[in-house]
């Protein structure tokens, strides 16, 4: 059974390798024709490595930076990003007080309350619950 386990636990690690690989490779594959001259990207040449002829180094980075507006939108994006996080503060702690509010005992019941202990019950319940059959008593 140890070996049938292990087969599959095997299978298991090869798959979620190899679907990580194919979950990575697209951000690779922009990374490689980020060093790319404009000229050398094709449909024919997007799979390719950089040549001495096509590399481009670090300028199209610069070029990106300098001339396309990158730190403005940089910017903006940090500031859309952090006053909506702000703006949904309120209402995550509105909704765990109205959770909170509505909930039987004046609190969010927690995932250990499924697991009572018998010692808890009330002395009555416990004092009359059997696991006979009232004819074996």
């Amino acid at each position: 059974m140890k070996t049938k386990r292990s087969a599959v636990d095997w299978f298991l690690t090869g798959l979620l390798a190899v679907a990580s690989v194919l979950y990575v490779y697209p951000i690779f594959m922009i990374l490689i024709n980020s060093l790319k001259q404009e000229r050398a990207i094709g449909t024919a040449t997007v799979f390719e490595l950089p040549t001495g002829d096509t590399f481009a180094g670090l300028e199209n980075f610069v070029n990106a930076v300098a001339s396309k507006g990158f730190m403005e939108s940089l910017f903006y994006s940090t500031f859309i990003t952090i006053t909506s996080s702000l703006s949904m503060s309120p209402a995550i702690l509105m909704a765990w007080a109205i959770a909170w509010d509505d909930s039987i005992a004046g609190m969010i019941p927690s995932i250990l309350d499924k697991y009572s202990n018998a010692s808890t019950a009330s002395s009555s319940v416990a004092l009359t619950y059997s696991a006979l059959p009232i004819s074996c008593r």
